[in-house]
């Protein structure tokens, strides 16, 4: 092969190498990463399905919040949906993120198995990085405590077809705490109950305010119990008479306090 032959074709293969690198940076460029666990194009369509499973109590009631960057993701309000919750309020038209409650004694909802507890469609804006991030305030069962044993997942569709499954969601912890989100559940990290979780010794969560109404109601019964029991003397008989009587009415105090609590969340327009 003769010396301009081959420097031929040398340019060739140079410009062929420089136009895939172009290609390839092009293709990176018209990206968006979400979760780094899926990558969408700009004007793709794509779902976001929060789950859960392994609840070992039937599900009376849920107050969440799912977070998303408008300058990437524009929400489809119409879209979100509640496989178990029928009647769920909600408001799509927060800033950043919806919110939606449900209760229905009447009704209550069995996450044994895996099942949607909220999914909604987005349309890709823009290229770059992103998150789609939850946080529960509320997630009892019928004896209106919160949960503790479960498992929560999420899975993603990019123009209906599945790109992601069963991963962990991210609890957003920024914007919960900015707008005092906080309730009586514990947002875990690994997305489990405190009961079934493999790692008991090291559980790590998100509170967004630890100063939440429940535990303040909980806190002043409790010292002022403490106080009258500590201050209790004379007659033995009449003093457990007495302490009785305080126990049974602190008792319904905060029956009624938790009813009051979760009556105005449900109430509340979210």
């Amino acid at each position: 092969m003769s010396k301009r032959l081959k420097n031929f074709f040398s340019v060739i293969f140079a410009l062929a190498a420089v136009m895939s690198i172009s290609l390839t940076a092009n293709a990176a460029s018209d990206e968006l990463d979400i979760n780094s666990v899926a990558k969408v194009k700009v004007g793709d369509k794509i779902k976001f399905s929060i789950n859960m499973s392994d609840s070992t109590e039937e599900v009376l009631g849920i107050c969440m919040s799912v977070f998303y960057d408008k300058e990437y993701l524009e929400l489809d309000t119409n879209s979100i949906t509640y496989e178990k919750f029928d009647g769920a309020v909600q408001n799509p038209n927060l800033d950043g993120y919806f919110k939606f409650s449900w209760t229905n004694i009447n009704d209550l909802q069995d996450f044994s198995k895996k099942a949607s507890l909220v999914s909604a469609e987005f349309k890709v804006l823009k290229s770059g990085k992103t998150e789609i991030s939850q946080f529960i305030t509320d997630l009892y069962g019928e004896d209106m405590t919160q949960l503790k044993s479960y498992k929560l997942t999420y899975d993603v569709y990019v123009n209906n077809k599945l790109a992601a499954s069963d991963k962990t969601p991210i609890v957003n912890d920024d914007k919960s705490k900015e707008k005092k989100m906080q309730g009586d559940f514990i947002n875990y990290i690994d997305g489990m109950g405190a009961e079934n979780t493999p790692n008991k010794d090291d559980h790590p969560s998100v509170i967004a305010d630890k100063n939440y109404v429940s535990q303040q109601i909980v806190t002043e019964v409790v010292d002022v119990t403490k106080s009258v029991v500590d201050g209790t003397s004379g007659n033995g008989g009449s003093s457990t008479v007495t302490i009785v009587i305080i126990i049974a009415v602190v008792i319904i105090a905060l029956a009624a306090a938790a009813i009051i609590i979760v009556k105005r969340r449900d109430d509340k327009n979210v």
